[in-house]
């Protein structure tokens, strides 16, 4: 697979597409400002949906913050798999990345869903992280 030029750069011609692993089974999307964004916030949510991905990925996976009261995406990943080995090389990448920056990673909270892999490469990756389950997600769960 191969991206062309143009879907690597934002609309305000920044690069966007800032990891492409060797086997296109990871794409993840920012702008570098947004990691430092990211840095400065304690409580993260993350989420993946799985209707709007083109063919060849499984789910596109974001994670947001909370500014003045609205949810804001600053991290998009499209993946082929969503286990622990693929969250884990998202959140190892973004460490990488914002170490690169200057910047330090570090939520203390996590409102994500009931995803098997999702917590233990979380809790895995930024000891005593806080996960909170989503009431959205939890109430699609038991009904």
């Amino acid at each position: 697979l191969e991206i062309p030029p143009h879907w690597r750069m934002s609309k305000s011609d920044r690069r966007f597409l800032l990891y492409n692993n060797a086997h296109n089974s990871i794409l993840i999307f920012w702008i570098e400002e947004n990691l430092s964004i990211l840095s400065e916030y304690s409580v993260w949510s993350m989420d993946g949906t799985f209707k709007i991905v083109p063919e060849w990925y499984h789910q596109m996976f974001t994670i947001h913050v909370f500014i003045a009261g609205e949810l804001v995406p600053l991290v998009y990943c499209l993946t082929v798999h969503k286990d622990l080995f693929t969250y884990r090389g998202i959140f190892d990448n973004l460490i990488l990345k914002a170490a690169a920056l200057g910047v330090v990673l570090q939520p203390q909270t996590v409102i994500c869903d009931f995803e098997t892999a999702l917590v233990p490469a979380l809790q895995g990756t930024f000891p005593g992280v806080n996960i909170q389950g989503c009431y959205f997600h939890f109430c699609q769960a038991v009904l």
